[in-house]
Order: C-alpha cells, then sequence, then structure tokens
C-alpha cells in the first residue's frame, strides 16, 4: 500500500509533466502502481489532471474519464462542479468556456447553485499541493 508521500511524489511527477508542456495521461500513472492504491491515486491525480486541462484551455468532460471506470467519472464530476463553483465566484466568464457542464450530476449541480455564504473558492494554482505541504511539515 502506497504512503500518502508516494501518492504525493507521484502527484508531483504528474504536475511536472504538464508544466514541462506535455500532457501526461492519468492510464499511465495509474498502471504504475497496485490496483489497490489505484483509488486513492485516482482521487489525488484527476483534480490535478482537470486543473491543467482548464489551464491549457482544453475543454474537459466527466465522461472523458470513463475508461478509468466510474469511480473516476464520479470524481471527475465533483472536481468539475467545483471548478465551475469556483469560476463563478471569481466572476471569470472566460474560464467558463473551458469546462463542458454537460453529464453533471444533479447533486453536483446542487452544489454549484447552492448559497457560497458558508464556503470560500479554494486556489488549485500549480504548486498549491507543495505549498500545502511545505506549510504542514513547518508546523
Amino acid at each position: 500500500m502506497l504512503t500518502s508521500l508516494e501518492i504525493d511524489r507521484l502527484c508531483d511527477e504528474f504536475e511536472s509533466a504538464w508544466q514541462a508542456g506535455q500532457a501526461p495521461r492519468v492510464e499511465g500513472f495509474l498502471l504504475r502502481v497496485d490496483e489497490e492504491d489505484r483509488e486513492r491515486l485516482l482521487a489525488a491525480i484527476i483534480p490535478l489532471d482537470v486543473t491543467y486541462h482548464r489551464q491549457h484551455s482544453v475543454a474537459v468532460r466527466a465522461e472523458d474519464y470513463s475508461v478509468l471506470g466510474q469511480r473516476a467519472v464520479a470524481i471527475a464530476q465533483r472536481v468539475i462542479g467545483a471548478k465551475i463553483k469556483e469560476t463563478l465566484l471569481q466572476g471569470d466568464p472566460a474560464g467558463q468556456a473551458s469546462i463542458d457542464t454537460s453529464g453533471i450530476d444533479s447533486a453536483t449541480q446542487e452544489t454549484i447553485n447552492s448559497p457560497t455564504s458558508a464556503r470560500t473558492p479554494r486556489s488549485d494554482h500549480p504548486g498549491t499541493r507543495r505549498q500545502a505541504r511545505s506549510l504542514r511539515n513547518t508546523q
């Protein structure tokens, strides 16, 4: 079973590939881990994949992850729904063009449309994972 640090290292490698101008395939990273660790890696890597697709103005849909299974689609739906909400909160209509809302489940739509007073949008800027880890390590 992979440790959290090993998952973070794979995610860092995935991010580095995107930052180097490549478009790494989630499937390739999943094949590098045992089957028992794939769901944890999916939960960590899909948000990165969605973020980098958006940053490169590539439309992404939850169905794009269907080859990875229904769990991957469900994760992608939550992530894409959160990205839509974040974009709306930031008032960035240009960012909406890179998100396809078709196929978003009703629970995600409710999340998008729910009041936001109790929530603060989080940043998915590249390196955020590293910053969060470094903050945890200094405490």
